[in-house]
């Protein structure tokens, strides 16, 4: 699991940085950021479900608001973008709460 979360930290850290450019980077970096925090959080061993539950829901509520009407050229609307890479939070989110939970219910019932 830790390679997992390494891998997906420095993947996160790259989208972070890839917003640099960007018009609203500090509201997308900060975006990208949280996955690395809620990683920091699981290694530690801390429990930050309901937290990353409750940010997923945001986020997947945002990327489905930010969905823009179909269009040929879908990924050259900004709107389109912003959307998928909500989703992709959203989903990394969802996948730490079921994750941190079945380690949760593994630790409970090998005591």
């Amino acid at each position: 699991m830790k390679i997992g979360l390494f891998i997906s930290t420095v993947v996160f850290l790259l989208f972070a940085y890839l917003q640099l450019n960007d018009p609203d980077a500090v509201l997308w970096i900060a975006i990208y950021m949280f996955p690395v925090f809620a990683n920091i959080i699981v290694l530690l061993k801390k429990n930050g479900r309901w937290l990353f539950a409750t940010t997923a829901l945001a986020a997947l509520i945002y990327a489905i608001y930010l969905v823009p009407g179909y269009s040929e050229n879908y990924f050259d609307n900004e709107e389109a973008r912003e959307s998928f890479g909500l989703f992709i939070v959203a989903g990394y989110l969802f996948w730490l709460v079921f994750i941190t939970r079945s380690k949760r219910l593994e630790s409970h019932s090998s005591e």
